[in-house]
């Protein structure tokens, strides 16, 4: 299990796109292929 957490959207979308992400992405499917799932939340403040 994993948590990342992003200042915004953007920070967010970049670090998806980047080479280091394909990397991990890349990897865990070598091992772990049809066992991975992707949770993504985004947190919203409540008044």
């Amino acid at each position: 299990m994993n948590e990342m957490t992003y200042a915004d959207q953007s920070s967010y979308e970049a670090a998806m796109k980047s080479p280091e992400n394909k990397a991990v992405g890349e990897d865990a499917q070598s091992f772990a292929k049809g066992l991975l799932t992707l949770l993504v939340m985004h947190e919203t403040e409540t008044l």
